[in-house]
Order: structure tokens, then C-alpha cells, then sequence
């Protein structure tokens, strides 16, 4: 605005200053007399010529200046957001009151083995000896699957048995013989041979004798213990019994008999006991399994039969690698290199 105002200004001036410059040149100019005037023709006087009014350019407005930009209102500080209360402690929980310590429990006694129901002594024939009752032939009825030698008869103690009477049963799976039995057949034998369903028999600690082929091809016999305190097994004892795995002998037998475990196809482990100190020929004839026996160095003779110039050992159709287990030194020991079977020194 102030550029406008002081351009109009200057263009006044300028105009004024023109009017002024006329003025003083008319006053210069002589009056006119009354001489006669001379014929003059008088060249018109040139206009004068006004000097154009420039127009001063006009200065451009200043660009307005921008009105500054209006601060914005500070945003209104967000009020603190309230802590939230706190929460509640809880309470602590009470520990669990102690449970009461058990009592320890009582130790349960042994359970008495139970009390096995004898078979029906009035079954057994018998006779009378100084030291007891034998039970010998004339069974009166059936036994079933579990023969339990009663202690006494008619209140005789039984100390011996002699009978047939269970020869070939079919039935019978196991035998108990009780303390105070002291001989097995021990003259004619035979007692439970055949009985191919047996599968246990129980001997007492008070077994001194047992006669031959007592448990002969009983095939389904797996194992028995022979009492240390036997002091006779006869020949075949346990020929024929095929499911034997593994025996140990006392050795209060002092001898192994003839054909003792002939043809036990299943035997794989034997263990003479210290104190046998005879194996007859054909003992161990046929026991194809038959991988370890322990020979004690108490044996001092192992017999061989000769038949049409051939000599058999007790040993006979077992395997080739049968390995004896003997103390170095000992008789068994030569035997054995002597023979070609494989040894071993405990």
C-alpha cells in the first residue's frame, strides 16, 4: 500500500514541476506595441508536447507475508492414568497341617507254609520193621495228580517204601515224600517209573537210600534236588527222563551208577559234589545236550566197558565239545586230555 501511495506522489511532482517550467516562458516574451506590425507570418507555435507520464512500474506488492500458522493448542496432557489399586495381598495359604506319620506297618510274619493234606493213609498196605512202617503193595484206591506220603499209618512212622503200585500212572504230576523216610525201593526199585506226567518230586533231607530205575522215563520231570546224605542211587536212576535240564550230586553218593542219566537228551549242566570218587560206564550214554559237567578231584576212577574189542566210556554220544571242569592236577584232568574232550581248570 505504502509503494502505491509514493508512486502517485512522484506522478503529481512530475506534473507540477511541467506547469511551473510553462509559466517562465511566457513571462519572458516582450508585450506587443501599436508600431505596425509586421507581416509575420507567424509559424504556429509547436505544442509543446507533454512528456508522457511514465508510469512508474509499480513495485510489485510484497507478497503478503504469510500469517504464521497459528501454534496449535497443545494437546491437552492426558490426565496420569490412576495406578490401579493394588490388589489385595492374598492371604497366605496355611501350610497343610502334617499328615500324621503312618504308623509303620506291622511285619507280616512269614506265612506258614500250608499245611498239604496227606493222602488217606488207609490207601497203603504196609508192614511193620524195628524201625517203622514200610509201605508196600495193595494200594486200596486212586490217588489222583498229587501223592502226599502221609508221616504215619495207623500210628506207625513210615521210615520206608516199597511198592509198584504207581508204576506207569498217567495221572500223577507230583510226589511228596515227608521227613522221616529214609529208603526208596532201594532193593527192587522202580518206584514211579514211567510216570510220564510227573513233573515234581519233593525228597526229604532224611533220604539215605534209593534203589534202581526209580524215576526212569519220567519225560516230563524238569528238575530235582537229591539231599546231601544220600549215600546209595542205584543204576538208571533217571534214565529216559528227557525234560532234565541240570542235577548237582552229594557227594555222600560216593558213586554214580551204571546208566544213572542214560538218554537224558535234555541234561546240559551236571555237578558232581566233592566226595564222588567212582563214574561208572554208560552214566552219561546219549546225553546229546550235555555241555558243562564239574568233575571234583575226589574222582579217582572213571570206568570203560570193552565189548568185541571196542572200549565205551560213560561219556559215549555226547557231544564233541563236552567241557569238563576239573582241578589241574587231578585224575579227571589226564583223563580227560586222554580222551580228546575239552578241559577246564577251577
Amino acid at each position: 500500500m505504502r509503494k502505491r501511495i509514493f508512486a502517485v506522489l512522484t506522478v503529481l511532482t512530475m506534473a507540477l514541476s511541467m506547469i511551473g517550467c510553462q509559466s517562465e516562458s511566457q513571462a519572458d516574451t516582450p508585450v506587443a506595441t501599436n508600431a505596425p506590425a509586421e507581416d509575420v507570418t507567424k509559424e504556429p507555435e509547436a505544442e509543446a508536447t507533454e512528456a508522457p507520464v511514465v508510469e512508474p512500474t509499480a513495485t510489485p506488492e510484497p507478497t503478503a507475508t504469510p500469517e504464521p500458522t497459528a501454534t496449535p493448542e497443545p494437546t491437552a496432557t492426558p490426565e496420569p492414568t490412576k495406578a490401579p489399586e493394588p490388589t489385595a495381598t492374598p492371604e497366605p495359604t496355611k501350610a497343610p497341617k502334617p499328615t500324621a506319620t503312618p504308623k509303620p506297618t506291622a511285619t507280616p510274619k512269614p506265612t506258614k507254609a500250608p499245611v498239604q493234606k496227606e493222602t488217606d493213609a488207609s490207601l497203603f498196605s504196609y508192614y511193620l520193621t524195628d524201625e517203622g512202617a514200610w509201605i508196600t503193595d495193595g494200594l486200596k484206591g486212586e490217588i489222583g495228580k498229587e501223592l502226599i506220603i502221609p508221616k504215619k499209618i495207623d500210628g506207625h512212622p513210615v521210615v520206608g517204601i516199597e511198592t509198584w503200585d504207581f508204576v506207569g500212572n498217567k495221572t500223577l504230576e507230583r510226589v511228596v515224600i515227608p521227613e522221616g523216610v529214609k529208603y526208596l525201593n532201594p532193593i527192587i526199585g522202580g518206584t514211579f517209573a514211567g510216570c510220564s506226567n510227573l513233573k515234581e518230586i519233593v525228597l526229604p533231607s532224611t533220604m539215605r537210600e534209593m534203589g534202581p530205575s526209580i524215576f526212569r522215563d519220567c519225560s516230563s520231570l524238569k528238575s530235582i534236588v537229591i539231599p546231601e546224605g544220600v549215600t546209595e542211587m542205584r543204576s538208571e536212576m533217571f534214565r529216559g527222563c528227557s525234560s532234565l535240564t541240570s542235577v548237582t550230586l552229594p557227594g555222600s553218593i560216593g558213586v554214580i551208577g551204571t546208566g544213572m542219566f542214560q538218554d537224558c537228551t535234555g541234561l546240559e549242566y551236571v555237578k558232581l559234589s566233592d566226595g564222588v570218587e567212582e563214574i561208572f560206564h554208560e552214566a552219561f550214554w546219549g546225553c546229546t545236550s550235555l555241555k558243562t559237567i564239574e568233575v571234583p578231584a575226589s574222582v579217582s576212577f572213571i570206568h570203560e566197558d570193552e565189548y568185541r574189542g571196542k572200549k565205551y566210556t560213560p561219556f559215549d554220544d555226547c557231544r564233541k565239545d563236552l567241557c569238563f571242569i576239573t582241578p589241574a592236577g587231578s585224575y579227571a584232568e589226564q583223563w580227560v586230555l586222554d580222551h580228546g574232550f575239552q578241559v577246564e581248570n577251577k
